[in-house]
């Protein structure tokens, strides 16, 4: 039983990371310096964790929830790729919108 219940507990974990994230970070696209720094290194760790999970889950869990995770993490690559003095909006709020869909983090 634990070992579906603490992959599904950590999934929800993550997700519920991401959406803290996505509206966290949302204001520092457009930063300099160590600020910049900071937010493009935390998108990363994340994209980092997402990646890794979906590789570590356990094959009895939903073949299409490593692959959401997956499709996250890139998502989140890009977005901190995306943090520099000139940012491209549209491609930010394309990342954004792709891992809410990824995620299921509609509403938000």
């Amino acid at each position: 039983m634990e070992y579906i219940l603490h992959p599904l507990r950590r999934y929800e974990q993550l997700r519920a990371k991401a959406a803290y994230c996505l509206v966290y970070y949302a204001n520092r696209y457009d930063r300099k310096a160590d600020i910049a720094k900071e937010t493009s290194e935390e998108l990363r760790k994340l994209a980092a964790e997402l990646e890794a999970f979906s590789i570590e889950m356990p094959r009895i869990v939903s073949a299409r929830k490593r692959k959401r995770l997956g499709s996250a993490a890139a998502c989140f690559i890009g977005l901190s790729n995306s943090v520099t003095d000139a940012p491209l909006y549209e491609t930010i709020r394309k990342h954004e919108e792709e891992v809410k869909v990824a995620l299921k983090l509609y509403g938000r």
